[in-house]
C-alpha cells in the first residue's frame, strides 16, 4: 500500500510542477511581448480586436472591445489547444504501447504478422512472435475488460 501512495504522490507532484512550469513560461513569454518588444502583443491586440470611435458632442474618444472578433479569436485558440490535445494523447499512447510492446518482448519482425493474422515464412522469430503477439493480445483484452492489468500467473497460451 505504500507504493501506491507514494506513486499516487509522486504523479501529483509531477502534475503540480508541470503546471507551475506552464504558468511560469505563459508569464515568461508576456513579459519578453509586453516589455522586451515594447508592447508588441498589446498593439496586436488593440488594432485586432478593439473598436474606437469619437463623440463629437462630448469631443471624446471612445475604445470598446469588438466582440465579435474576440469569439473568432476565441474560437481559434479553443480549436488550437483541441488540436493540440489530440497530438500529444495520440503520441503518449504511442509511445506507451511500443514501451509495452517492448516490455513483452515483440520483435521487430511481429508487427505485420499481429496485424494480418497470417504465418510469417522465413522469418525466424515467427512462433515466438504468435506466442508473445497472443500475451500481448490477451492482455489488452483483460485490460479493457476489467480496468486492470493482465495477470501473466493465469494466462492459458
Amino acid at each position: 500500500m505504500r507504493s501506491k501512495s507514494k506513486s499516487v504522490l509522486r504523479t501529483a507532484l509531477i502534475y503540480i510542477g508541470i503546471f507551475i512550469c506552464g504558468a511560469v513560461l505563459v508569464v515568461l513569454l508576456l513579459s519578453f511581448f509586453d516589455n522586451t518588444l515594447n508592447g508588441t502583443l498589446r498593439e496586436w491586440f488593440y488594432r485586432g480586436y478593439m473598436t474606437e470611435y469619437y463623440d463629437s458632442e462630448m469631443a471624446t474618444d471612445y475604445v470598446q472591445p469588438d466582440w465579435i472578433a474576440i469569439k473568432g479569436l476565441a474560437f481559434r485558440l479553443a480549436l488550437a489547444v483541441f488540436a493540440f490535445c489530440v497530438i500529444v494523447i495520440g503520441v503518449v499512447s504511442r509511445l506507451r504501447l511500443n514501451a509495452e510492446r517492448r516490455r513483452i518482448g515483440l520483435q521487430p519482425c511481429c508487427p505485420q504478422g499481429i496485424r494480418t493474422g497470417n504465418q510469417m515464412e522465413g522469418v525466424p522469430c515467427a512462433e515466438q512472435c504468435g506466442h508473445k503477439a497472443r500475451l500481448f493480445h490477451q492482455r489488452i483484452l483483460s485490460f479493457n475488460q476489467h480496468g486492470k492489468p493482465y495477470n501473466e500467473s493465469k494466462a492459458e497460451v
